[in-house]
């Protein structure tokens, strides 16, 4: 990779306004090599840059690429960034990078900034910390309008190693011919996340389920880097990576093809001897020319949407590569008469692994898992590495991926460790850095990558029945189980579950950007990805003025986020607090997004006794969070309802509820001063309002949902209401509204029954 240092720092400074040729000299390269990648940057910024990017040459402020997403008619107002340090896992909610109607940056902040960043490339050695350290310091500087200066930088430079790699140094003399097909466009998809997650026992079940989930996004990880690894190329070729699936800029060379299919070959046999068929990658890629790179589109077809395409097919001849090379194997499971413990798997008696620490036998990639889920809550971030050097580390936090080994590790352990050992046992390793873009701290010989996840979890406070075991540093940074966190619930002890997506993805990156470039496809891709992985921990631990909320001190949030990353998450917690969180997420993308109604998300939200099966809480809450999608978008399931049945009301009575619609009613019947229902029915005074009225109300809930046309609910509610003395206070519930009637549409009767069996579920004390 080092010959792809001189091209990725020529890039870099062409595009911070210095002289490339006198600041390559400055690194001791020749004139010829100059010269050449004078050439593949010049190339490469033509290939890149769109005759419609434009920038306020008065403000050095970067425009916030959500204000660019247009799927209806419906323009949002520009927002812009101040200039700053990119920073994950931020200590307050205050540091999360919300784009503001007003920011002014002028040219000696830009100047300043691009200084600094140019300080701190002194310290970079290779390639992957170049590319870390533009990403600290230019993310929030502007290239054109919306793209932002490290995103151009990364395109630019995937561009000009690909040239490089594709024409070598004959690039010095020749005219490029823009509709060669030079380059191609690799995408790939996991497929059976659900089932392979989920579908385990309760015993140790969050430890599992988080070892899981890390499993599978360094397993991706590890795959982009291996293809890029034997094509040549960098990780700035890595347009993206999460959420199971990944894109990647490379060379269109019959070599290069002949690596990616081997790949492939090599990748589906690994998932199918692995995983018994349960997991597959779809690989595929387009082949494109500069023109259509720099449009990003086929004729009129987006280049994401053909790529999807062809995944999409490939999925369709699942395990297809193996079949074709007949090498499919049948496994014979006849003499398996046991099973894994945590997986359910078959075994024969050899394949048995005993788990002293929790005293049962599970398959080795069960077991595996255990040691890595056991490591999780502690580690500073992982070691790639090509052979197996567990002997070496001293550890059992270690993961066999497709194409290399990896370990969880602590950094200051790792210091320890060099002290005994030879440095050539890590050369060529790798470590993704958790949560961190600075490596002044990595010891040598370890390049470096950021790995940025959102991995909150409630530690557990329960002690061990053995009082030695207890006191094991180990032991205390376990993560809480679903027992603990129900029994920390309020009122009903329940497991919360929450999922939530980004809603109309593949619209808003097919066709929400009106000029989608590589760099602002980029942009986008990764702004997205960092508010699930980067600021959700942040979002977790802190409060978030008026959303729903129902009232609690405690000093830890009981929340484990199982998986959160590219545009989805899955998070479990005592009910409350995934009820309070699933708002405060909402409310902050609202803002991170520059409140742009085309970028929106929906949730689904479920209530679990702490024995229920994992899969059934992830296929309930799955179900709810399509809902949501059906019922129109930027909503959320937030409790098992009933709809009427009849014709002509089933379309206008929704189970879900909009964001905005649930928090109104909220702050009507939970917030406002006239009613403040929370508050009248914990307190012991005068005011104080008997649950019997609730229930009454939901009595004519049910008869309204019953027959939405008649009006015996409304004659009951005004009795039992009046009786009460408390028909003033829910004279909106009473009322009829004749226009919403003709309509069929719903009267506030029918929506009421979300807000009472929230407050009534937090009010069952002890209830399981």
């Amino acid at each position: 990779m080092d010959e792809l240092k001189p091209i990725i720092l020529g890039v870099i400074y062409k595009n911070i306004g210095e002289n490339l040729k006198e600041c390559l000299k400055n690194y001791g390269y020749d004139d010829e090599l100059i010269d050449l990648v004078e050439k593949l940057v010049g190339i490469s910024e033509e290939c890149i840059l769109s005759n419609e990017e434009s920038k306020n040459n008065d403000n050095y402020a970067l425009k916030s690429v959500f204000c660019s997403i247009k799927l209806g008619d419906k323009e949002t107002k520009p927002k812009y960034y101040p200039i700053k340090e990119l920073v994950v896992n931020p200590k307050t909610i205050e540091e999360i990078p919300i784009p503001k109607d007003k920011v002014k940056v002028t040219k000696e902040d830009y100047e300043k900034f691009i200084s600094k960043f140019k300080n701190e490339l002194k310290n970079a050695d290779t390639v992957n910390k170049i590319l870390t350290i533009a990403e600290r310091y230019l993310t929030f500087l502007p290239k054109y309008d919306d793209i932002s200066l490290y995103d151009h930088i990364k395109m630019s430079s995937a561009i000009a190693t690909v040239l490089f790699r594709y024409y070598g140094g004959n690039i010095k003399n020749k005219d490029i011919d823009s509709n060669e097909h030079v380059f191609l466009l690799i995408g790939g998809d996991l497929s059976g996340i659900q089932d392979f997650i989920y579908t385990i026992s309760m015993s140790g079940a969050l430890k599992s389920l988080r070892a899981r989930s890390s499993f599978l996004e360094l397993m991706i990880t590890d795959i982009c880097l291996e293809i890029v690894d034997r094509l040549g190329l960098s990780r700035a070729n890595i347009i993206y990576n999460g959420g199971g699936s990944f894109t990647i800029l490379a060379q269109n060379t019959e070599d290069a093809k002949k690596i990616l299919e081997k790949i492939r070959l090599e990748l589906t046999q690994y998932l199918y001897e692995k995983f018994n068929g349960k997991l597959y990658l779809a690989m595929d890629w387009i082949e494109i020319s500069g023109k259509e790179l720099k449009e990003f589109k086929k004729g009129k077809k987006p280049l994401i949407t053909m790529l999807k395409n062809r995944i999409n097919e490939r999925k369709s001849k699942r395990f297809g590569e193996i079949i074709e090379k007949d090498i499919f194997k049948f496994y014979d499971t006849t003499s398996k008469r046991d099973e894994c413990e945590i997986c359910k798997k078959l075994l024969t008696e050899s394949e048995m692994k005993y788990i002293k620490e929790k005293d049962i036998y599970a398959c080795e990639f069960c077991k595996m898992l255990f040691y890595f889920g056991t490591s999780l809550p502690k580690i500073d971030g992982f070691i790639r590495t090509k052979e197996d050097i567990s002997l070496y580390l001293n550890q059992k936090a270690h993961l066999e991926m497709p194409f290399s080994h990896i370990y969880a590790v602590n950094v200051e352990d790792l210091k320890e460790e060099l002290k005994h050992t030879n440095k050539k046992v890590f050369e060529g390793s790798l470590l993704l850095l958790k949560n961190s873009f600075d490596f002044s701290n990595i010891p040598e010989p370890f390049d470096v990558i950021p790995y940025i996840v959102a991995d909150y979890a409630k530690k557990s406070e329960k002690k061990s029945k053995n009082e030695e075991e207890y006191n094991n540093d180990n032991n205390k940074e376990q993560i809480a189980d679903f027992d603990e966190l129900a029994e920390n619930s309020k009122g009903a002890k329940r497991i919360g579950v929450l999922r939530a997506d980004v809603d109309n993805l593949g619209l808003i990156f097919g066709f929400g950007l009106k000029n989608p470039s590589l760099p602002r496809i980029a942009t986008l891709s990764r702004f997205l990805d960092y508010f699930f992985k980067g600021y959700l921990n942040t979002i977790i631990k802190h409060d978030i003025k008026e959303v729903p909320k129902i009232p609690k001190d405690n000093k830890e949030p009981n929340i484990v986020v199982v998986y959160a990353g590219g545009d989805d998450l899955f998070i479990v917690g005592a009910w409350d607090e995934v009820f309070n969180l699933a708002f405060k997420i909402n409310e902050m993308f609202r803002k991170y997004v520059g409140e742009n109604s085309n970028i929106t998300i929906s949730a689904g939200l479920g209530y679990f006794d702490e024995k229920f099966p994992i899969s059934r809480m992830a296929n309930t809450t799955y179900d709810r969070l399509d809902t949501a999608k059906d019922e129109g978008k930027n909503r959320i399931y937030v409790i098992e309802r009933l709809k009427p049945k009849k014709d002509g009301f089933k379309k206008s009575h929704k189970l879900s509820y909009e964001w905005n619609e649930f928090k109104k009613l909220w702050d009507k019947y939970v917030e406002d001063e006239k009613i403040k229902l929370y508050k009248r029915l914990t307190e012991k005074s005068e005011n104080k309002l008997s649950k019997g009225v609730i229930w009454k109300i939901l009595t004519a809930h049910n008869m309204y949902v019953n027959n939405p046309n008649g009006i015996k609910w409304n004659y009951y509610l005004t009795y039992h209401l009046a009786r009460h003395e408390v028909d003033e206070m829910f004279k909106d519930l009473i009322a009829i509204d004749v226009p919403k009637a003709v309509n069929k549409e719903p009267q506030e009767i029918y929506y009421i029954d979300g807000i009472l069996k929230i407050v009534l579920f937090s009010l069952r004390e002890g209830v399981k």
